[in-house]
């Protein structure tokens, strides 16, 4: 059986204060819920795969237009010890590149979530404390996330 872990998040719209957010400062965004990604991440005998209707890659060797993708899901099975664990990463997206709609956002939320949820799916994290994640749009959820947070913890890959 092929074990999975599934990502969604959708686009935004910042009216106001593009820049300003990336130093803290406020801004007035919008949900694109129209506009969103859908990661699936699924189980393989070997390899590393990214997939989408364009193409399919090994993880090693995308090329620079990737390296931010790249990075994120090396540090996500760096911080799991699962860096040679096998899989097939398919990307579904409806948002426009390049339209300051926040695709790249979007597509680094959902593989982020999908990756956490296939660690649940593998048992290499607990689902109670995948529930201990926070994935919100709620500023009240968040504010009382960060008060309480304690970090998950995580059992190694060791091939299977």
């Amino acid at each position: 059986i092929n074990k999975m872990g599934a990502g969604i998040a959708h686009s935004n719209l910042i009216l106001i204060g593009e820049h300003s957010v990336v130093y803290g400062q406020p801004a007035i965004a919008l949900p694109v819920t129209i506009l969103k990604t859908t990661v699936t991440i699924t189980s393989s005998k070997y390899g590393q795969y990214i997939e989408n209707n364009e193409f399919r890659r090994r993880l090693d060797l995308m090329g620079d237009e990737f390296e931010g993708i790249r990075q994120l899901i090396m540090r996500l099975l760096s911080k799991f010890h699962s860096s040679k664990m096998p899989f097939s990463l398919e990307i579904d997206s409806n948002i426009p590149q390049g339209r300051g709609l926040g695709a790249s956002a979007s597509l680094a939320t959902a593989i982020i979530r999908a990756f956490y949820d296939l660690m649940v799916e593998k048992g290499y994290m607990k689902k109670e404390a995948r529930e201990k994640l926070c994935f919100t749009d709620s500023f009240e959820e968040m504010e009382k996330f960060i008060a309480t947070y304690v970090p998950p913890k995580a059992r190694e890959y060791h091939g299977e």
